[in-house]
């Protein structure tokens, strides 16, 4: 059920190496709580994107484990728990950058443009 929620259409599409060493998951959802994304946390109505990694583990044809990982910070900052002033996170912007690669990148690192082509 938890996948269908999330958009998963095709349960039987098998992937290769190249699938999952190169595609890009974005979770999207509204009123992310007090679950394994944000335990304890009560709903807050908030839309939030965030870009997810897994690294899957397969033994003897199956699945052994998985871990995911994602920016917490980003989450925080998209539902008001964290104010990004003064720290390097971006919120939403870094789920749209993965989407769109012609989105400007590296706004957090202003002399990121001088640096361009120095060792």
């Amino acid at each position: 059920q938890r996948a269908i929620k999330w958009g998963v259409k095709d349960f039987d599409r098998k992937y290769n190496l190249l699938d999952l060493a190169s595609g890009d998951v974005i979770f999207a959802a509204t009123g992310v709580s007090d679950g394994w994304m944000l335990p304890g946390v009560k709903p807050t109505g908030k839309y939030v994107e965030v870009a997810l990694v897994g690294i899957i583990t397969f033994r003897g044809g199956k699945l052994c484990h998985e871990h995911i990982y994602w920016d917490q910070a980003s989450v925080l900052v998209q539902v008001g728990l964290l104010d990004p002033s003064g720290l390097p996170v971006a919120g939403v912007e870094s789920a749209k950058k993965v989407l769109d690669p012609s989105r400007p990148a590296n706004a957090l690192m202003p002399n990121w443009a001088d640096s361009e082509g120095k060792p």
